[in-house]
């Protein structure tokens, strides 16, 4: 159970860098909440809750750019990012990766590893 709290943590943190993060130059695409991914888990009833969790937090989520500031669900004050190769950075800190018309966040903690993808809306 505190791997679900920690991988839920994490997720929720990561949600939150989003609200202020993100981008190929992305600028003036939008991306919206597609899939959930969570490898690592080897209880069944775990790995369902915590993708239930995710696919709920993130169900309807959208993440734009404009003018070289990202955006979660249309929230009024971006944070400005970079684009390094297909690595999406917000100072030094890797937010996720453009791979052709997606924005796919990742992270790993205690050995379980979360993938978010966003598609091209």
């Amino acid at each position: 159970m505190k791997k679900v709290v920690t991988v839920a943590v994490c997720a929720l943190v990561i949600a939150c860098l989003a609200v202020a993060f993100v981008a190929c130059n992305p600028d003036g695409k939008t991306y919206k909440f597609d899939s959930v991914e969570i490898s690592g888990v080897d209880n069944a009833e775990e790995l369902k809750a915590m993708e239930d969790m995710m696919k709920a937090e993130y169900e309807g989520s959208t993440i734009s750019f404009k003018d070289g500031k990202v955006y979660m669900d249309g929230e009024d004050e971006g944070a400005e990012y970079e684009k390094d190769g297909s690595e999406i950075r917000v100072g030094n800190y890797v937010l996720g990766k453009i791979s052709g018309s997606k924005f796919i966040m990742e992270f790993s903690e205690d050995g379980v590893t979360v993938k978010i993808t966003f598609k091209k809306a």
